[in-house]
């Protein structure tokens, strides 16, 4: 498992698990993951569980092509989970959203073959707000509440 500080989260389609106590959270919106600089900010909820990139996703999740996988993953849009930033970057942070992001990828764990049901034996955690598979299907990302935002880095310890 990796805690990933920083790191921007592409859009998934329904593919979730998210509390129902869900405030209003809200974040910077990239145009893809090479962009430093939002192009907007959004509400969290509304985008996790938007069907605008349902077609892209599948196509990703379908192919077995590494770089069609890498071409069209690097054209969906992205989202930094942690808050509203000026720029993509941990000192160019406006509001912290209240959330940290944790990966779990397939690379990292190959022992993992059913991501889908990792994804429903992590939703009963307390602390989470959502889990979503990865764009590849092949992996989990959690948004998981902190206590304390103003400790953020001290999260990743």
């Amino acid at each position: 498992m990796r805690v990933t500080e920083g790191r921007m989260r592409r859009t998934p389609f329904n593919e979730t698990h998210m509390s129902n106590n869900n405030p209003s959270y809200k974040v910077s919106l990239f145009r893809n993951f090479r962009e430093t600089y939002p192009v907007a900010t959004i509400e969290l909820g509304s985008w996790l569980c938007s069907d605008e990139f349902r077609l892209p996703i599948e196509a990703i999740r379908k192919s077995q092509n590494p770089e069609e996988r890498r071409a069209l993953k690097a054209s969906l849009p992205c989202i930094t989970p942690s808050g509203i930033f000026q720029q993509r970057n941990a000192n160019q942070l406006i509001q912290h959203s209240g959330l940290l992001c944790i990966d779990i990828d397939g690379a990292e764990n190959p022992h993992i073959s059913n991501w889908e049901v990792l994804k429903q034996e992590v939703s009963s955690f307390p602390g989470l707000y959502y889990a979503g598979l990865s764009a590849s299907g092949r992996g989990i990302f959690l948004l998981i509440k902190i206590a304390d935002p103003q400790r953020h880095d001290v999260y990743f310890r």
